[in-house]
């Protein structure tokens, strides 16, 4: 497989989690196409299903934001097979969801293998499907250790 390929689809994960993080939706749909889809499981309480288009997926993602003051995601390790235009892969994930519960800031924490299949358009990669499969959730309460120091 052509390393510049490779690293355009590594370059693709990367711009969906920033752009989930900095809340840049506009950025967030175009790295679907107008028929890319994101396969939710039904263990995510809102969700649940299939969503079809870049602009849909973003708003969706939006919506969420209202629960979450701010989400951070670190990818890891990355399989990708190639054919031409087409391709598929997984991608590994930890994702950090902050929010308040009771007064308590909480971190769901969610541990994360998207199967992804993807597809050339004008020589620039996109998600043609990103399934996005839980295998841990957590959820810890964010403490100040400031005071110990």
């Amino acid at each position: 497989m052509d390393q510049n390929e490779r690293m355009r689809i590594r370059d693709l994960a990367a711009t969906y989690a920033s752009a989930v993080d900095r809340r840049s939706y506009p950025l967030l749909a175009s790295t679907f196409g107008d028929k890319g889809k994101l396969v939710l499981p039904s263990r995510l309480a809102q969700a649940g299903g299939v969503i079809v288009g870049g602009t849909a997926i973003a708003e969706h993602i939006q919506r969420l934001h209202a629960v979450y003051e701010t989400t951070f995601h670190i990818l890891g390790q990355q399989l990708i097979e190639l054919d031409g235009e087409r391709g598929s892969g997984e991608t590994y994930c930890t994702a950090h969801h902050l929010f308040e519960h009771d007064k308590v800031q909480v971190d769901r924490i969610l541990h994360i293998r998207y199967d992804d299949t993807y597809h050339s358009v004008k020589g620039s990669w996109r998600f043609a499907e990103r399934r996005v499969n839980l295998v841990i959730v957590d959820y810890r309460p964010v403490t100040s250790q400031l005071a110990a120091l």
